[in-house]
């Protein structure tokens, strides 16, 4: 009969395993995007120039990742070539949201900060966003659009998407119930020994990273947590049922 104490090791190895393998960035800290005074266009400019959209970038994309704060950036380039300023000190260009991010018809509960900034030889504008305060639990794509303007070039109109993920913590929570209740299993099972019990945190901590990547591969899981969490759920077992397997088959 094996002791508290001969379980706890089996437990124990894959709360720090599995924890090790939700190992991600620190939280962005909160920041503020101070917009810049700009003006419309007056009427005595002449031929003001005009912006174009970011060939690589089809929107200002901001993706939290179950965070509460994080920013993005995009780059416009004015469609002549010609400069809108002297230099980024210039404050020739202003941003602003019009559309707030939405989602079903739902804004995206955060506050959201747009500046803009002509580039470091001006015949570009630099646009970004900053998140922060933003609700972690509210999964999904968010879509709105920006406005950028100043007094050498016209308004220009830009898609701005906000993606947002459910926190790390719980698809890791779930592996980590998973594999812990078989591997108590594994521990009791006298046939397989020791030799069987580190064959199985192996095995199962291999697979429970590669369930994992179903989280890391989308920028909204929790979205469709109907068919999202029993997934994950459904590759924990498969790979604890592997290990426990492979376990019996090596030593049992």
């Amino acid at each position: 009969m094996r002791t508290k104490s001969a379980l706890s090791f089996p437990i124990c190895a894959v709360v720090l395993v599995v924890a090790a393998l939700g190992a991600s960035p620190v939280q962005a800290a909160e920041q503020t995007c101070a917009e810049k005074d700009g003006a419309s266009v007056p009427a005595s400019v002449k031929n003001p120039r005009e912006l174009q959209a970011n060939a690589k970038r089809a929107n200002l994309s901001v993706a939290l990742d179950g965070f509460e704060s994080a920013d993005g950036t995009v780059t416009l380039p004015v469609k002549d070539g010609r400069k809108v300023a002297k230099g980024p000190r210039d404050e020739a260009a202003t941003a602003e949201i019009v559309d707030v991010p939405q989602r079903n018809q739902r804004d995206l509960d955060a506050e959201i900060d747009v500046s803009a900034v002509p580039g470091g030889g001006g015949t570009n504008v630099v646009v970004s966003a900053c998140v922060t305060n933003s609700d972690a639990w509210q999964a999904g794509k968010f879509d709105g659009t920006i406005r950028v303007y100043g007094p050498r070039f016209t308004e220009f109109s830009y898609a701005m998407t906000v993606t947002q993920r459910w926190p790390y913590w719980l698809p890791l929570l779930i592996l980590f119930m998973v594999l812990a209740a078989f591997g108590v299993f594994e521990a009791r099972r006298a046939e397989t020994g020791k030799r069987g019990t580190l064959l199985f945190l192996v095995i199962g901590i291999i697979g429970g990273g590669a369930a994992f990547l179903q989280y890391l591969s989308s920028d909204t899981w929790g979205d469709d947590w109907t068919k999202q969490i029993p997934a994950l759920a459904g590759a924990a077992i498969l790979a604890a049922a592997a290990a426990r397997a492979a376990a019996k088959k090596a030593f049992g």
